[in-house]
């Protein structure tokens, strides 16, 4: 059983931190009332598009250098999950 995931350009991430990182963005999604899927759709992307990016990149630390499709979702679903008062901090 492999317990890496080969995570972008070579690099490798614990399985069980990846799965983790990405069970919590469900789950904050899950408080708003809403999954992966319908957040896509309500944003006007495509849920098989939304959920690649999120496989890819959701939980890298560094920012990826990606296409702006893909920018756009990770910043769109960092301010849908971040609180409030992080944002408020982080601007000042």
């Amino acid at each position: 059983m492999n317990i890496y995931k080969l995570h972008k350009k070579g690099k490798y991430m614990s399985a069980g931190k990846f799965a983790t990182q990405i069970n919590s963005l469900r789950a904050a999604l899950m408080l708003k009332g809403l999954t992966l899927s319908e957040w896509a759709r309500k944003n006007g992307y495509k849920p098989v598009t939304v959920q690649a990016v999120v496989s890819k990149y959701w939980g890298d630390p560094k920012p990826p250098i990606c296409g702006m499709l893909t920018h756009e979702i990770l910043e769109k679903l960092k301010k849908e999950v971040e609180p409030e008062e992080v944002r408020e901090a982080s601007n000042g």
